[in-house]
């Protein structure tokens, strides 16, 4: 029994290494926002991407920013919590579009992102949804506003919130992929 778990652990690790040499053989993304990691709403958040190839591939590059929240589940069998990370916003920039690369392939792009205001990030489903509320006459007044009140309540906010920009060449095979954390204070 010890040695079959040895040899599972044994395996992790050599298919661990195999993907970080075959990124590494491939070449690399780099991300640089400069001394900047705090914004506000409306921020231009500008940097620059670098991508090196190291063999021919065959892929397209972006940028994105990226908003993730806390999401905290309760276990049935009441024996703790688990909580994860959600993606709830994405808007990305489109370097370059899908092609094929030739081996030793090297350029720098300029990054400008925007970051989000707290109208763009709850108006969004919960405005579509009151609408929809609003544009019915088969439910009663009195359910409506409790509807409309149970979206704005569920619309205000996630309670941990944390935000990346992210630069990926999604190729075939294995991906080159960096991010780098920045913090964003929401307003309007």
């Amino acid at each position: 029994m010890v040695y079959i778990i040895v040899a599972i652990v044994v395996l992790i690790i050599i298919g661990v290494a195999v993907f970080y040499a075959m990124r590494f053989m491939k070449g690399s993304v780099t991300l640089d926002l400069g001394n900047r990691s705090s914004f506000q709403s409306n921020d231009q958040i500008t940097g620059t991407v670098s991508m090196e190839l190291k063999k021919a591939s065959h892929g397209f590059l972006k940028a994105s920013l990226v908003g993730e929240h806390e999401v905290r589940e309760r276990s049935s069998s009441g024996d703790g919590d688990s909580t994860s990370w959600e993606e709830f916003f994405r808007t990305d920039q489109m370097l370059e579009q899908e092609q094929d690369f030739p081996a030793g392939f090297t350029k720098s792009y300029e990054v400008n992102l925007t970051a989000p205001t707290s109208s763009v990030m709850h108006g969004g489903v919960g405005h579509a949804v009151k609408e929809a509320i609003d544009s019915t006459d088969k439910i009663p007044d009195g359910l409506k506003n409790f509807a409309k009140a149970a979206v704005s309540t569920a619309s205000q906010g996630f309670g941990r919130t944390r935000w990346k920009v992210e630069a990926r060449f999604d190729a075939k095979g294995v991906d080159l992929y960096t991010s780098q954390r920045v913090k964003i204070a929401m307003t309007g």
